[in-house]
């Protein structure tokens, strides 16, 4: 029984070993390929642009705010001030009430807008994300049918515990420059 294990596993060993022999294999950077095609460095650009744009929106109305603020505390200095009338502090009260609830009701709506553009914004990165990578996918599988490649693997993908995917491969295997060049074309 020992001997016809022994022999299996040779017998499995020397057929692993031809069959690996035939493979023909290429490596490719995803992460690299990814950051280097045209699309993404396009889409990088408009999206930061946005982000700019939201930016100095959000700069806008923090000032708007701020100018409530120093009204609110204008107010309250005039409510303290003993040489104000009654009559003149419950209109300034008044003034106060209503300039706190307008402040809140429009710092409420702001979130509501900024979480709204937010989501919309990484909603828009994500669908992009995926098309990007659907075009790269196929790029790699029409070099890999052209050249006859049977695996492609990932050099930039981790393992559990961040251990990379690909521990080692000779540099002859590496396509990731064709794969960005045809892809930039």
């Amino acid at each position: 029984m020992k001997t016809f294990k022994f022999i299996s596993t040779l017998l499995v060993s020397a057929l692993s070993l031809s069959m690996a022999a035939e493979l023909k294999i290429a490596v490719i950077n995803y992460e690299k390929a990814f950051n280097e095609y045209k699309k993404t460095v396009e889409f990088k650009a408009i999206i930061e642009e946005k982000q700019k744009v939201f930016q100095e929106e959000l700069q806008a109305k923090q000032a708007e705010f701020k100018g409530y603020e120093e009204k609110i505390v204008n107010f309250q200095k005039q409510l303290q001030d003993p040489a104000v009338g009654e009559s003149i502090k419950a209109q300034v009260q008044d003034e106060l009430k209503n300039l706190v609830q307008k402040g809140t009701a429009e710092e409420q709506a702001f979130n509501q807008q900024v979480q709204r553009k937010r989501q919309s914004m990484q909603e828009e990165m994500g669908q992009q994300r995926e098309l990007i990578l659907r075009d790269m996918n196929d790029v790699v599988e029409k070099i890999a049918k052209e050249q006859g490649y049977e695996i492609v693997l990932d050099s930039s993908s981790s393992a559990i515990g961040r251990t990379p995917f690909v521990l080692y491969f000779d540099p002859k295997y590496d396509v990731t420059e064709s794969i960005i060049a045809l892809m930039n074309k």
